[in-house]
């Protein structure tokens, strides 16, 4: 499966378990560390980087969320 299908089925993946959508653009660091944790995922067989890398965005959207919902916040 190519990436952007792939993406779409792993966030429609999250939804459904409550989560937000893990948004995979930004500096170019991540990117790379996204990528390496894709290929040790297909070559050693080990999720763990990407999990990680995942949960990372994930929390940060759901850090952007409380930050929308907070009543005191800069305008």
């Amino acid at each position: 499966m190519a990436a952007p299908p792939a993406r779409l089925v792993m966030n429609l993946a999250l939804l459904q378990h409550g989560y937000p959508i893990a948004i995979i653009h930004g500096d170019a660091e991540f990117q790379l560390a996204y990528y390496d944790a894709l290929e040790q995922c297909n070559l050693a067989q080990d999720k763990q980087l990407f999990h990680d890398s995942i949960a990372e965005k994930v929390i940060e959207a759901l850090q952007r969320r409380l930050t929308l919902l907070q009543p005191d916040r800069p305008e």
